[in-house]
């Protein structure tokens, strides 16, 4: 059940949910009217009811792109694609450290493109960043 503010800068809305037996909020502001803030939390309790996560992109993109290969990729295909993999996995932990999964956006994704080309041959560039695309396919805003 949501509970509705009304604001300086708006409506605000607080939905209430548990994940692992431990309650959790969540709150988003900025409506301009009761009715969007409450059609925008009937969204998100759907969405929850569905089994979806809200904090999905709370964990680190780093920890994401170490879970989905393990889980999916991990010595399904060549060693040879591993060792890839696990290469840009170490890119990706010198260049995101500890960057939320829900913070990268274009313009992020764009600076570690430049920022690997820099020191990389324009073949690699063109190799690596497609794994990189392939996770952030509807992650990047």
């Amino acid at each position: 059940m949501a509970s509705y503010k009304k604001l300086k800068s708006g409506w605000q809305f607080r939905i209430s949910f548990y994940i692992g037996g431990v309650r959790k909020t969540k709150s988003v502001n900025g409506f301009r009217t009761k009715s969007e803030a409450q059609i925008a939390a009937t969204e998100l309790e759907q969405q929850l009811s569905r089994g979806n996560s809200l904090t999905a992109g709370e964990i680190p993109f780093v920890q994401y792109f170490t879970n989905w290969y393990t889980l999916f990729r991990k010595g399904k295909l060549s060693w040879k694609n591993d060792r890839d993999i696990e290469i840009s996995i170490n890119t990706a932990e010198r260049f995101f450290k500890a960057t939320k999964l829900k913070d990268i956006d274009r313009h992020l994704y764009q600076e570690f493109l430049n920022d690997y080309g820099a020191t990389h041959a324009t073949a690699t560039v063109k190799k690596n960043p497609h794994l990189y695309t392939r996770l952030f396919t509807g992650c990047i805003k």
